[in-house]
């Protein structure tokens, strides 16, 4: 067990917002807002026999927030073995400050980090990172045009990088990146944010150049409302074998859980259930898939849901 509850504020898109296990086991990785200045925490510790090892704790980086909401959290390691991680515009509202496309800001981009000590640093920025030689540009950058990336994934059958980008006020986003040779999904793209909202224009004074469009979009009006696209994942070789091979995603707002088939990438994503305060899909070793919730109130309860075939 590890409680570093006495180290960030757990409220509303705050709080623990990110783990991940390096590929040996030995070594997570946490992404936590906020600390006491109101920033977000990229921290390694040490994991054993017994669990985590709280006096291992390492900090790796602070991010600068400007905001308690649009922090991101997704950290994974990639095909590459490297660290990603998804940060937020770190706006309240509309992309105010104008980070998502600065090449010089770390907000509202993927970074991609080598997490092991280097050189009498923390870590070490990998060598083919899009904009280690630009000067001014943050050199941790790899993709860019980002609302609030709560979730991303890579397939584990060819690399390729699949981003649930929460939206503004009127589209929910899903942004595909396609890997080469298994390595590279997003290498340099830009996501559109805030230059774009889905399909639409949205802040005209930001550059539309080299946006690539997402791969799926859908309106909040078509989802009652409310909407913000929560988690996704590509499904392969799972326990329930109808889903293979299709991108499953769901909304928090609405429950609403879709399938995008992704051998025909034009038809339309089907509703394969609901679930109210959905939060995040999952597939364990064995095959099986999982969906969890979290609901509002002082609790913060939710419930882990096994999916089964119909």
């Amino acid at each position: 067990m590890l409680d570093i509850s006495d180290q960030t504020v757990s409220f509303g898109e705050e709080g623990l917002v990110g783990l991940v296990f390096d590929p040996t086991g030995n070594r997570a990785y946490v992404n936590h807002s906020r600390d006491p200045d109101g920033h977000s925490v990229i921290a390694e510790y040490v994991v054993n026999s017994d669990g985590f090892d709280p006096a291992s704790r390492r900090e790796l980086f602070v991010l600068e927030q400007s905001s308690n909401n649009h922090n991101g959290g997704q950290l994974a390691f990639g095909p590459d073995g490297y660290l990603y991680l998804g940060v937020g515009d770190g706006a309240s509202f509309a992309d105010i400050e104008r980070t998502a496309l600065d090449f010089a800001s770390p907000l509202g981009k993927i970074l991609r980090i080598d997490p092991r000590p280097s050189g009498g640093e923390a870590y070490s920025v990998p060598s083919d990172n899009p904009n280690i030689e630009f000067d001014g540009a943050d050199p941790r950058v790899w993709a860019r045009g980002l609302r609030n990336p709560y979730s991303f994934s890579f397939d584990p059958e060819n690399g390729d990088l699949w981003i649930a980008d929460v939206g503004q006020g009127v589209w929910e986003e899903i942004n595909y990146a396609p890997a080469t040779n298994g390595r590279d999904a997003g290498r340099g793209l830009n996501f559109g944010w805030s230059a774009f909202e889905g399909p639409d224009v949205f802040n005209a004074d930001q550059s539309s150049e080299d946006h690539t469009a997402p791969r799926l979009s859908y309106s909040h009006d078509s989802n009652g409302g409310c909407s913000a696209v929560a988690d996704g994942l590509m499904v392969r070789d799972s326990a329930v074998g109808q889903l293979d091979d299709w991108y499953i995603y769901g909304d928090w707002c609405s429950g609403s859980i879709w399938a995008h088939d992704t051998l025909q990438p034009s038809a339309p994503s089907l509703v394969i259930g609901h679930l109210v305060g959905f939060t995040d899909m999952a597939q364990a070793n064995d095959g099986s898939l999982y969906a969890s919730t979290r609901t509002g109130g002082g609790d913060r309860g939710g419930t882990v849901s096994l999916v089964v075939p119909l």
